[in-house]
């Protein structure tokens, strides 16, 4: 999995979501970016996105409050989208997911600018693909040993 703002610096930079928590939140206030990362593996098609919310402080980005999982291809549901069992996450978790599936439901274009992303994420991988290349999805493989053969 990849982060959309490594290979798209610039249009992460514009199109990054920040949820803002006033003081009346169960989280602490502040802004909270939700990242995005992409499996950029040329022969998967998942469709699924992680979603990191970072809180953004003092310039600089905190520790992930929450790890999800988000099918945009699928409705929105309990299990869609879920926190990932394999991630640490905080007390805060829940809430941040159900502050997540709120913007979702509100901003419906969001689902389509993510299905954006994952399609620009994975014709970039594409192009980086070469066989004898190391392979994009950071193995440090070539790609004719790693993800050409998956």
């Amino acid at each position: 999995m990849n982060y959309f703002y490594e290979f798209f610096p610039k249009r992460a930079l514009q199109e990054t979501i920040v949820l803002r928590v006033e003081q009346e939140d169960p989280l602490p206030e502040g802004d909270y970016l939700l990242s995005e990362c992409y499996c950029i593996n040329v022969n998967c098609h998942c469709y699924n996105t992680i979603i990191q919310a970072q809180r953004h402080q003092q310039n600089r980005l905190e520790a992930p409050i929450a790890t999800m999982l988000y099918c945009w291809k699928k409705p929105l549901s309990k299990h869609n989208p879920f926190l990932l069992a394999d991630a640490q996450q905080t007390p805060w978790a829940e809430t941040v997911r159900n502050m997540f599936c709120e913007h979702l439901e509100s901003h419906p274009e969001y689902s389509k600018m993510l299905s954006e992303h994952y399609k620009a994420m994975r014709e970039k991988a594409r192009k980086l693909a070469k066989i004898n290349s190391v392979c994009p999805c950071s193995s440090g493989r070539k790609f004719k040993k790693c993800c050409l053969l998956r």
